[in-house]
């Protein structure tokens, strides 16, 4: 099977098959991507996280494209993205079409209160496995973060320019440039 192939339907897999949008896609697409098709490493799947989460748009698309570019440059990008994508677009299609029906129904509350849970654990899940490649600064930094935010209410989007600032000039400041 071709590359460009293997992307697509690993990620429309994904795609298909994974309830409550990226951050639930998360513990999926790093199995998938490091464990088992050995794409990305470990540091660069949390590189891509990273990267993604800090970037605008859906973080499981973000980290498609990164994917499929980095194995096989602009056609791999298009091909992970569009198998990344074209569930969800199938998907909100048929739910557009049925909302009508379906909309007030007590039937759907119940399915709703049940999905919510597994997805709180599916993101939960990926913050555990991404914390255990931390080093202790990047505890702090996260802890930090977080207070920022939760507590201080800071909005997140400047804690991640702040972020990204500090790792900017730290790299500088290590090369001497």
């Amino acid at each position: 099977m071709s590359i460009y192939l293997q992307l697509f339907t690993t990620f429309f897999r994904i795609g298909a098959f994974t309830i409550g949008g990226g951050y639930a896609m998360l513990p999926l697409i790093q199995h998938e991507v490091v464990d088992k098709k050995g794409w990305l490493s470990e540091d660069d799947f949390l590189n891509c996280t990273a990267l993604s989460q800090s970037s605008p748009g859906p973080i499981a698309v973000n980290i498609a494209v990164l994917t499929g570019y980095r194995t096989s440059g602009v056609r791999g990008s298009v091909c992970s993205t569009v198998g990344a994508v074209l569930p969800a677009i199938v998907i909100m299609i048929g739910v557009a079409a049925l909302f009508s029906v379906i909309y007030g129904q007590k039937a759907l509350d119940h399915i709703f209160a049940g999905i919510r849970p597994v997805v709180t654990a599916l993101i939960a899940s990926a913050v555990i496995k991404m914390g255990k490649n931390f080093r202790i600064r990047g505890y702090i930094v996260g802890g930090i973060a977080m207070m920022l935010v939760v507590i201080l209410k800071v909005s997140p989007i400047y804690v991640i320019l702040g972020s990204i600032a500090t790792g900017v000039s730290l790299h500088f400041i290590r090369s001497g440039k």
